[in-house]
């Protein structure tokens, strides 16, 4: 998986197009990732181009706030829930 990832990060995109299917792309590869490919990533990341540690952290980003919005989405659906229960 870390090879899909390094080769998204390298490929000549417009900045949309980044934004638009790049990123969504690499988010994916990233939740099948093992710990090899964290291994990798973790090795690699500081040799990359600069362009594609732009990119990195771009994902990184986005995939963090994606992650912490389902935990508060599922959280809050859950305290409704029981709010509609003993209400």
């Amino acid at each position: 998986m870390y090879r899909e990832l390094d080769n998204l990060l390298s490929a000549e995109t417009t900045e949309g197009s980044w934004y638009d299917d790049g990123c969504i792309i690499a988010s994916d590869i990233l939740s099948d990732f093992r710990a090899d490919d964290w291994g990798k990533l973790k090795s690699e990341v500081l040799t990359k181009p600069l362009e594609w540690q732009k990119n990195w952290h771009t994902v990184w980003i986005i995939t963090e706030v994606h992650m912490n919005f389902q935990y508060y989405y599922h959280y809050l659906v859950l305290m409704m829930k029981s709010y509609l229960r003993y209400a």
